[in-house]
């Protein structure tokens, strides 16, 4: 995880910066400052206007609004997603408008840390579920084993003097 915040793109808040993109697809549009991550933090994201539209183009991209909540506090980096949005490859404009003073925030753009949470916890889910099934089928089959033992010992003896064997 801390990999990947690493490579986010940052535009310093106010002003306009590119950002560019290999491929298409969709990203998230983080909001970074001291505290921003914290249980309070979303009181620490001021008011602002942020746009994004291709370089060569000023067709906008959509900003939606994130939904539920997403915060990081890794490499030196602590942030809060604003937004996701979906552009193809290309060269974009990252723009935004604040009240604060300037270098003392920032926006960040990259993939979604959820995705690689995911990556991170589903190998382990399986891992755990894997070894609890191994435990699982050890106990059954010692039990099997051990019932097996206590049949052979407790065999019948002979019924020598039964009226139908003679």
């Amino acid at each position: 995880m801390s990999d990947r915040v690493e490579t986010f793109q940052r535009v310093e808040v106010p002003g306009t910066s590119e950002v560019s993109f290999d491929k298409a697809g969709d990203f998230t549009l983080y909001f970074e400052a001291f505290g921003v991550s914290g249980d309070e933090g979303a009181s620490a994201v001021p008011s602002m206007e942020i746009g994004l539209e291709p370089a060569q183009d000023d067709t906008p991209v959509t900003l939606e609004r994130y939904s539920g909540s997403a915060t990081y506090n890794l490499s030196g980096h602590e942030g809060r997603a604003l937004a996701t949005f979906h552009v193809e490859p290309g060269t974009y404009l990252l723009t935004s408008t604040a009240d604060v003073e300037p270098g003392s925030v920032q926006l960040a753009v990259g993939g979604g840390l959820g995705a690689g949470l995911v990556q991170l916890i589903v190998p382990g889910i399986i891992l755990v579920i894997a070894l609890i099934g191994a435990v699982v089928l050890a106990i059954v089959t010692a039990i099997r084993r051990s019932r097996s033992r206590i049949r052979s010992q407790t065999a019948f003896p002979p019924m020598y003097g039964h009226p139908a064997i003679g």
